[in-house]
């Protein structure tokens, strides 16, 4: 396998006395799961739930939006990925998908650039990379089992949907209105990554 050691995340639902026979794999504080290198991937097939695969390079990007709170200018960011892969379907089939694409050159996935949103897993490696450049970037609640990594005001603190960033058609860092004053910063993270998450 060309990238063993990338982390992929099992399911919440493990039930208790599973979790002990789960020896190969370990607890992440951050992103409160259980988490297994790659290379351990076909002995859990029964506890993936359907992931994105995103490839390197990674770029950071911030704008400037408002918040809805306290109508004070503040700075958002996003994760660009160069490609992605949506990898469904149910346990040992997933399994097996997800060992193929982690088996290949990332060259042969299609050149297209996307942003993570909804994240509900970041290696916590990548995670010290973002944060870098954005503190508040954390993992907030947006309704019931709706818990993803979301930016917050630098005044107020209240959290910012990624759905007014990114969906809405004037939101900041919306595809369908492209900005000029976007910054990139390049995030020096060579493995792809393998998260529940959406893109836009």
């Amino acid at each position: 396998m060309k990238y063993p050691g990338v982390k992929i995340y099992l399911s919440k639902d493990i039930p208790e006395e599973a979790v002990y026979a789960l020896k190969s794999s370990y607890w992440c504080d951050v992103n409160k799961k259980l988490w297994i290198h790659a290379a351990d991937i076909f002995m859990f097939g029964g506890y993936l739930t359907p992931k994105v695969l995103f490839k390197p390079p990674f770029n950071l990007i911030q704008a400037e939006t408002t918040c809805l709170e306290c109508r004070k200018k503040v700075t958002v960011c996003a994760v660009e990925a160069s490609g992605y892969v949506p990898v469904s379907g149910a346990g040992p089939e997933m399994a097996i998908t997800l060992g193929r694409l982690l088996n290949i050159e990332l060259e042969e996935i299609a050149l297209r650039t996307v942003y993570l949103t909804c994240v509900q897993e970041y290696p916590p490696e990548l995670l010290k990379m973002i944060r870098r450049h954005s503190f508040l970037f954390r993992k907030r609640n947006f309704g019931e089992d709706n818990d993803y990594f979301a930016n917050a005001c630098s005044h107020c603190k209240s959290p910012i949907d990624d759905f007014l960033l990114f969906y809405e058609q004037d939101g900041v860092l919306a595809r369908c209105n492209p900005s000029h004053d976007r910054t990139l910063f390049p995030l020096n993270y060579v493995l792809p990554i393998v998260v529940d998450a959406q893109f836009a």
